[in-house]
């Protein structure tokens, strides 16, 4: 396929840019510079899809975010030359423009908002915990009356995965604790007198 491109026709007055080749994620850079090209579309012409051969999610979100930015500018192109199936691709990819995030409110209020906030995620977290260990309760408890339904394979894939090979890390992790907990505790019980309890 051809890379992708543009071209601009007058007939009769009217102007018309052409587009063609492939207009899909595989061109790379020469998808944006084709794009650039239609941000100088002239007011009132018309995109001519018909010439092109390619078109994925990529370049129909190219398409449409050149005739997004030629509105915003009072150009509004019209669109011409769709087949079905283009139609379709630039009407899901249609692109949006990122609205700005809220910005947050300041001082004392602000503190209040993100106390709130934090409570609302610990809420949300405990109603999530409780809603796993409420549906293995209640797998279980299915699996205890019926226990041909128990997945032995899946079971001792997750046992080893889990527990055979996360044994290194478990002990590492106890290793540097008691480390630690050593090291504190030495300056703990020199207090009394009792450093030397301290594992050496």
């Amino acid at each position: 396929m051809k890379s992708p491109s543009t071209h601009l026709v007058v007939e009769n007055g009217a102007a018309r840019v052409a587009l063609a080749g492939a207009w899909t994620l595989e061109a790379g850079a020469r998808l944006e510079e084709a794009a650039r090209r239609l941000d100088e579309t002239p007011a009132g012409a018309t995109l001519d899809l018909a010439a092109i051969e390619g078109l994925d999610t990529a370049g129909a979100w190219v398409i449409s975010r050149a005739k997004a930015a030629l509105d915003a500018q009072g150009a509004f192109p019209r669109l011409s030359g769709l087949r079905p199936e283009h139609a379709t691709l630039l009407r899901e990819a249609a692109y949006a423009a990122p609205a700005a995030p809220p910005r947050p409110p300041r001082g004392a209020l602000g503190l209040i908002s993100d106390i709130g906030e934090s409570v609302a995620g610990s809420g949300r977290d405990l109603v999530g915990a409780l809603d796993f260990l409420g549906r293995a309760v209640a797998c279980a408890g299915r699996l205890a009356l019926r226990p041909r339904q128990w997945r032995l394979t899946s079971t001792a894939f997750h046992l080893e995965t889990m527990g055979l090979r996360g044994a290194p890390l478990i002990l590492m992790i106890n290793f540097f604790v008691g480390a630690i907990v050593a090291q504190q505790g030495i300056a703990q019980l020199a207090r009394f007198g009792a450093s030397g309890l301290t594992v050496d």
